[in-house]
């Protein structure tokens, strides 16, 4: 089945565009059909993953907050302030309301914008942004021969080498 290859697809830059009948909208319409992975187990593998390049674990990632927009925004750069040495080099996973992954990030753009490449995938495939938290890794004692790209790129991978589902399937690598 096709599907089984989507994990093997690498999209370039010019991927990126968002279109009817573009690959990340069918892969993501694939990985709606899969089974959830909870929270807890994401977190699991993430700090696993961490370890394995002695970065510091995080034992509670989750930010959670209400109110308005521009309230939730300034609690998520807050707290990143707080455990980041730098603001930018963080991993951010938010999800869906019905507890789907949807997108793995980096930097200090965390946001629940319906407007993006991640908020249009999310919409075709009919859900809605979990406003509630957010997962927030910050990346202390990086080593030298990676960046917060590259560590981005394979925390998503890692985690779909262990059948968790991604919603925006291939953000992490651009």
């Amino acid at each position: 089945m096709l599907e089984d290859y989507y994990k093997w697809i690498i999209p370039n830059y010019k991927d990126r565009v968002i279109k009817d009948g573009c690959l990340r909208f069918e892969v993501a319409r694939e990985e709606a059909k899969k089974k959830k992975v909870e929270i807890n187990e994401i977190v699991a593998y993430v700090n696993d993953f961490l370890t394995a390049l002695d970065i510091d674990v995080v034992e509670n990632p989750k930010i959670e907050f209400e109110g308005d927009f521009l309230e939730k925004l300034s609690k998520i750069y807050k707290k990143v302030k707080e455990v980041a040495e730098n603001e930018d080099n963080i991993i951010w996973i938010k999800f869906t309301m019905d507890g789907y992954l949807g997108v793995v990030a980096t930097s200090a753009d965390v946001n629940f914008n319906m407007e993006n490449s991640s908020g249009r995938i999310i919409e075709h495939v009919k859900k809605k942004w979990d406003e509630r938290f957010v997962l927030i890794f910050p990346l202390k004692n990086i080593p030298k021969n990676l960046n917060r790209q590259l560590i981005e790129s394979a925390i998503g991978n890692y985690l779909i080498s262990k059948n968790v589902p991604i919603l925006d399937f291939y953000s992490h690598n651009f």
